[in-house]
């Protein structure tokens, strides 16, 4: 079926040549302008260079005795010297050279090139990473977070895509269709792309590497073309090239970060290439929060994204809120707590950080960064959570609830928080309206689950504001952490239909004796 469509185009392609016969041809036309555009080149470029000649050389332009016509004419002649050089000598006359060796016409009623570039899969290189991820886990299977790993002395390898094999026959159509439209097209970065791609399969690497970047300097929407010289780059340990090709990459495919982020990684675990990236993340490209976010499922370590975010942190675009939470909900989930908490306050404003204490935020002054140990509000059906300043005082804010009608579906208020072995009070004030078979009420349990107290459920009118307490106990063994909640305590659908609305504020814990009794308390 292609061949059939293949052949249809070549004798349409005929039919367009033999109606434009009678005309100038398009070819000579272009031929022409290339030939004006390179004398103007020449000209200026001379006069420019021409300070920099030889000082007999620039005598033959400058004796005044001179007439302009010979001078002019002497002009004429080195620039006419001076073009065939660049067109013998230029990067066409060896992209040329290359398809010399067959004699197929110029139009072909083949398409080779589509041909080749199919059994390439040159289309599939956008889902082709030019380096895999590690397949071990990316972390290691401790509690505690693993020192550093030291990056690899040698050259790290990281191929680009590799093309299926062709025939030879294929090959040259391919390559000498591509040469005749370079011909008539010089620009054209996808026949340059593709004898890239045939130079890879025939193990050229060194013609690969020139045609490859011809065709990324023409257009940065060759994507192969990208994806082969950052991994290129990146096996030889060019890291400076790996991140322009990576940086142009990302900006016109972002949808790849996915298949880029592992070699950033291993860049960033590798002393010599860490300052590349961290120049190139402080410049604030578009693609950096989707590549945090990728990030940590591409390193060794766990504490090599926190290196990259510190380095940005006196940066003039330092790292906000949505370049922290993928890291840290990464950390959580993998059970690194300690090491979370940490980058959690290593970006703290200073004026925050000097009054954290058990509980961060309690007062809901501050806007909450949604991140894991500040105040992370869920959405939810029939039901309005937010942080506004009460009726009697508009100078303070406080935690808002409101209830339509009809079942609701509350996914709560949670904070994660770090406390020591030992017992402790969570207390604070409410006031509010809730009307249902089941209220609210604030519960604290472990990251594992484990369940460690609760408050009273808070059902009924309540128009002034109530205290409301509750102690819990923290255990010594697998407790490292610990999540505050406030959810609908209900235990069918049927409890779910609730109304009213209900205000809490000045919510603190504090620490009730210093001994650490374990136990826990049965919901």
């Amino acid at each position: 079926m292609d061949r059939i469509r293949s052949r249809g185009k070549g004798r349409q392609a005929r039919r367009n040549i033999q109606r434009a016969s009678y005309r100038v041809p398009q070819q000579w036309r272009d031929r022409a302008g290339q030939v004006a555009q390179a004398l103007a080149a020449l000209f200026f470029g001379f006069w420019q260079t021409l300070p920099d000649l030889p000082r007999r050389v620039r005598l033959l332009f400058l004796i005044k005795g001179w007439s302009w016509r010979i001078r002019f004419g002497l002009f004429a002649v080195l620039s006419v010297l001076l073009l065939w050089l660049v067109v013998s000598k230029s990067y066409l006359a060896y992209v040329e050279d290359a398809g010399s060796t067959t004699g197929l016409d110029p139009i072909d009623s083949e398409d080779y090139l589509s041909l080749a570039e199919r059994r390439l899969r040159i289309r599939a290189a956008e889902t082709s990473p030019p380096a895999q991820a590690a397949e071990t886990s990316p972390f290691p299977q401790t509690a505690e977070a693993a020192p550093p790993r030291q990056a690899a002395e040698s050259s790290p390898q990281a191929p680009g895509p590799v093309p299926n094999p062709i025939t030879a026959e294929l090959g040259n159509k391919a390559r000498a269709q591509a040469v005749a439209l370079l011909a008539q097209r010089p620009l054209d970065a996808r026949s340059l792309r593709i004898l890239g791609e045939l130079a890879v399969s025939a193990g050229n690497q060194g013609k690969a590497a020139t045609l490859m970047q011809a065709a990324a300097r023409r257009s940065l929407r060759e994507t192969a073309a990208l994806v082969w010289l950052t991994g290129e780059h990146f096996k030889r340990g060019e890291f400076d090239k790996t991140a322009h090709y990576a940086d142009a990459l990302l900006r016109t495919r972002p949808q790849l970060v996915g298949q880029v982020t592992p070699v950033l990684a291993r860049m960033a675990e590798n002393k010599d290439a860490a300052g590349v990236l961290k120049d190139l993340l402080a410049a604030n490209p578009p693609w950096r929060r989707a590549f945090f976010s990728s990030l940590p499922r591409n390193v060794s370590d766990a504490r090599t994204p926190l290196d990259l975010l510190l380095s940005l942190r006196e940066k003039p675009t330092p790292p906000g809120p949505a370049d922290l939470r993928a890291y840290l909900n990464f950390l959580i989930k993998h059970g690194f707590y300690e090491v979370a908490y940490y980058a959690w306050l290593q970006f703290l404003p200073p004026e925050q950080l000097s009054g954290i204490g058990f509980l961060y935020n309690g007062s809901f002054e501050t806007e909450s960064s949604k991140l894991p140990f500040d105040w992370v509000i869920g959405s939810g059906s029939g039901v309005t959570i937010d942080v506004i300043p009460p009726p009697e005082d508009q100078t303070q804010k406080a935690l808002y609830i409101e209830f339509g009608y009809g079942r609701v579906n509350l996914r709560g208020v949670t904070q994660m928080i770090m406390l020591s072995p030992g017992t402790y009070q969570l207390r604070g004030k409410y006031k509010g309206e809730v009307t249902g078979r089941r209220g609210l009420r604030w519960r604290i349990a472990c990251a594992g689950g484990r369940r460690l107290g609760r408050s009273d459920m808070v059902l009924g009118t309540k128009p002034e504001w109530q205290q409301f307490k509750f102690s819990f106990t923290v255990p010594d063994r697998d407790c490292r952490a610990q999540k505050v909640s406030l959810v609908l305590d209900s235990r069918s659908a049927s409890e779910r239909f609730v109304t009213g609305s209900i205000w809490y504020d000045d919510l603190e814990i504090s620490r009730d004796q210093p001994a650490a009794t374990p136990s826990s308390e049965s919901p």
